[in-house]
């Protein structure tokens, strides 16, 4: 059943009461009925594609979602294939993400182009359009060029425009990073807001003795409160002149997407997106360095590399190159909000 949603909320001339929605449900934990009823919304939905044509490809992304990749291969070498992307959400996510914004939140993305283009919504999750690329690894973000030509960036302001090709992360953050807010809304930091909504969630007793008896060996045995650390980190920041911007507020590594032919970096999965802490982002992606499944903090960069990163972002978000007193406050500041992730 194809209907539209119940929401009504326009943004910049795009209502999200015009999605279509499918009072469908797909399923988590079984791939073959997931397929199945995806494909009961693309016959309506996508129409016009030959199902014969259509393949499926199920994988989980992030630490929360599914994701279903339908693909349309074309008859012919001419015509590309086209994608869709089924986005599940993880069951109980919606007790610390707030899937109405998230979904405004997209679709003002996409009206920029920075994120892909709405096309509906079911029970739990969206249809999404693809993005070509692939999902940038520690090594990438590693390069050593990051040195030389940061090196070159501050002795010729002019190699900017070199830079510009090998540090798409950069620019697409400053574009990010740029955007106003829209009439409705109220710019404030959803830093605390989120982090205490997840503390409420957070409990000091385990069904497995084994975490039990770890957590009371380091946590309680030296009476450590993750509550008062949060208190504390909270005060640090309120001390700082932290501008508050539109931010991501997930850059893992696999939320960002490289694709090879244009040399365009995109980011994906917007859960979490909101006005934040400039700082915030900066430091999430720097502490992402660390990689997620095997995280080795050696990898995390330099002072000196940090540096650079941050003179080329602040290059493209001013449009020009900024002060070294500039450079060095947001570098003093990152030591705070990279705090954030140690807690």
């Amino acid at each position: 059943m194809i209907e539209r949603c119940a929401e009504c909320y326009d943004i910049n001339g795009m209502s999200i009461s015009n999605i279509p929605f499918f009072n469908i449900e797909l399923p988590l934990t079984d791939d073959i009925s997931l397929v199945a009823r995806t494909e009961e919304i693309l016959a309506k939905l996508r129409p016009d594609w030959n199902f014969a044509n259509i393949s499926f490809k199920c994988f989980t992304t992030g630490i929360t979602n599914k994701i279903v990749c339908a693909t349309n291969s074309s008859a012919n070498e001419i015509e590309p294939s086209e994608r869709v992307l089924f986005r599940v959400f993880g069951r109980n996510t919606e007790k610390i993400i707030d899937r109405r914004a998230e979904l405004e939140n997209w679709l003002r993305l996409a009206e920029v182009g920075c994120a892909a283009p709405v096309y509906a919504k079911f029970i739990n999750g969206i249809v999404c359009g693809y993005l070509e690329g692939r999902t940038i690894t520690v090594e990438d973000v590693r390069e050593e060029k990051i040195i030389t030509l940061a090196i070159l960036f501050r002795s010729s302001p002019s190699s900017a425009i070199m830079l510009k090709v090998h540090f798409e992360v950069e620019r697409s953050m400053a574009k990010l990073h740029s955007l106003e807010p829209s009439d409705h809304t109220i710019v404030k930091p959803i830093l605390f807001e989120k982090g205490e909504k997840m503390l409420r969630y957070f409990s000091t007793k385990f069904e497995n003795s084994a975490k039990q008896q770890e957590f009371d060996a380091y946590f309680t045995s030296n009476k450590i409160s993750l509550e008062d650390d949060f208190k504390n980190l909270k005060k640090s920041i309120d001390t700082l002149e932290a501008r508050v911007v539109f931010c991501h507020n997930d850059l893992l590594l696999h939320n960002i997407i490289y694709d090879s032919k244009t040399g365009k970096v995109s980011f994906i999965d917007y859960e979490y997106a909101g006005f934040n802490y400039q700082g915030f982002d900066i430091a999430n992606h720097f502490c992402e360095y660390a990689g997620v499944e095997n995280v080795d903090y050696t990898l995390c960069p330099s002072t000196e590399q940090k540096r650079a990163w941050i003179s080329l972002y602040l290059t493209f978000l001013l449009d020009r190159p900024p002060s070294a007193d500039a450079v060095e406050r947001m570098l003093q500041d990152n030591e705070i909000f990279e705090a954030v992730y140690l807690l």
